[in-house]
Formats: C-alpha cells, sequence, structure tokens
C-alpha cells in the first residue's frame, strides 16, 4: 500500500498553497523545532509525541491557501496554520480509536485523508479503514449522503468532570441560545448569527447525527485519561424525532468533537450576552 508520506503527493498538493513557516520545514529535526518554537514551547513534554515522530507531510488540509502540518507519531496529529502565525493542533484520535494517515486523495471539495484506525489504546486489538476530511471547523469523518434534516433545538449538557467544563447550552430552531455555568452560576443568552447557527446546522446534517450510536462510553482506562467529562447531547428534529448521545470523554467521533467545540464556543467566543 502507498504510504501517504510520499514526495510526488506532496509537491502536487504544494502548487496551490502560499509559502509559510511549515514550508520550510525539511527533517524531523526541523518539526520538533517547529513544533516547540511556533506552536508550543512544552510540545515535546507531552507523552505522546517526544521522540515518537516518525514522518510528515506538508499540504493544505483546511483549505485557506496556507500549508499544514500532518505529523506521524504513536499519536498522529495536524498542525493547522489559521494565519497571522497562530497554530492550532487537531489530534487525530476519536471514539477510542487512534487513526494513522494510510494515503491521501485529492477531492474536488478538498483532500481526503484514508486513515486506518486502532483501538484498545494502541494495542491493536482491530483495524479499520476510514477516510476523513477537514471540514466546518475540523477534522471529520467524510460523508457523501449528508442528512437534510431542520432541527427545533439542540441541548448539550457537560457534567462529572472537570468544573471548567460543567455548563449546559441550549439552542433552538429561533437562534435563540442560553448557556448556563454552573460552576459560576453565570448565565449567557442571545440570539445566534445566521451564518453561525447554519454551521452547527450543516455540522448535525453533515455528520447524520441521527444515525450515530446512543452512547460512547470509554474504554481502556488504565492508559486513558479518567476522571473525564459526560457529554450529553439531545437534538429534537422538526418530525418529532429526538437523539439523545451519551458521549463518555466528548470524544466519541469526529464529527461530535466538531459539533461540541461549535456549541461551547457560543460562549468562550463572546456570542453570547452575560445576564448575570
Amino acid at each position: 500500500m502507498r504510504s501517504v508520506f510520499v514526495a510526488a503527493i506532496l509537491l502536487v498538493l504544494h502548487l496551490f498553497t502560499k509559502a509559510n513557516e511549515i514550508d520550510k520545514l525539511t527533517t524531523i529535526k526541523d518539526v520538533e523545532h517547529f513544533l516547540v518554537e511556533k506552536v508550543d514551547s512544552n510540545f515535546i513534554r507531552y507523552a505522546d509525541v517526544g521522540d515518537s515522530i516518525v514522518g510528515f507531510l506538508k499540504i493544505d488540509v483546511d483549505r485557506n491557501g496556507l500549508t499544514d502540518l500532518l505529523v506521524n507519531s504513536d499519536h498522529p496529529f495536524v498542525i493547522l496554520d489559521s494565519g497571522n502565525g497562530h497554530y492550532e493542533r487537531s489530534v487525530m484520535w476519536a471514539g477510542q480509536k487512534t487513526y494513522r494517515p494510510v494515503e491521501i486523495f485529492q477531492a474536488k471539495d478538498g483532500p481526503l485523508l484514508l486513515t486506518k484506525s486502532s483501538t484498545d489504546c494502541g494495542k491493536v486489538s482491530s483495524f479499520d479503514l476510514d477516510t476523513l476530511t477537514f471540514k466546518l471547523g475540523g477534522l471529520i469523518e467524510y460523508n457523501s449522503h449528508p442528512d437534510r434534516l431542520q432541527i427545533e433545538k439542540i441541548n448539550l449538557n457537560t457534567h462529572d468532570g472537570y468544573p471548567g467544563m460543567n455548563i449546559e447550552i441550549s439552542v433552538d430552531a429561533g437562534r435563540w441560545a442560553t448557556c448556563e455555568e454552573r460552576y459560576t452560576s453565570k448565565i449567557f443568552a442571545g440570539i445566534v448569527d445566521s451564518a453561525y447557527f447554519d454551521k452547527l446546522m450543516q455540522t448535525i446534517n453533515y455528520i447524520n447525527l441521527s444515525s450515530l450510536s446512543n452512547s460512547y462510553p470509554m474504554v481502556g482506562l488504565e492508559c486513558l485519561w479518567s476522571d473525564q467529562e459526560v457529554y450529553t447531547l439531545e437534538v429534537t428534529f422538526d418530525n418529532g424525532q429526538i437523539k439523545k448521545i451519551s458521549d463518555y470523554g466528548g470524544g466519541g467521533t469526529f464529527g461530535l468533537v466538531a459539533l461540541y467545540k461549535q456549541l461551547v464556543n457560543l460562549e468562550s467566543e463572546k456570542r453570547l450576552e452575560e445576564l448575570r
């Protein structure tokens, strides 16, 4: 099977991107230095990086014209260049699976990553092939046939984890949103702008929320984190269907992670006004 880290593919993918700091990287040592100097000074101290980088690919994953960095390591990840020297790390881990890039394809709406995922905390108990793309603000499972459903209400409740994420967020079909921070007793509310609301609807439909599992338990706690948040998502569709998902750790799928992030950002990006 052809490797994703192929020089010919790298050259083609560079034809339509602007030069940036990532373009200058040529060796693994360069990548390690870049991660420390430009992304996080403590980066190489993290257990999932260290000396484990075995390869990398420079590619514009999010299609913003700037080269991003796909790093192949024990736990692969992507560094996204958002411009103006701002970099964001997107891990290739969801649903208790680690996703390792195998091959890359250029589709009309952007690059598709063919990945091989392993379960059981890296102890290979099974392998599955999945296709990921960058869409709606993050890595997400590729879907060629999204739903076309409308919602009446979205409710996200996080609890039993660290206090900083003990919140409840609701958004209704009229774009009215509320967020209660139970650890501070603060309440935020307001009308979500139409563009952001449309993005929420696109995400719900793209990830086929109505067809996802109802429960995502955390497995392999002996080699993962414990005391994680429990994410409870409930979506009421306009056809009367109700979808409820319990997600321990908040990483059931890449699509769910993207949706959680969008909902939490309603408050963190100051899109809502504080009522008390």
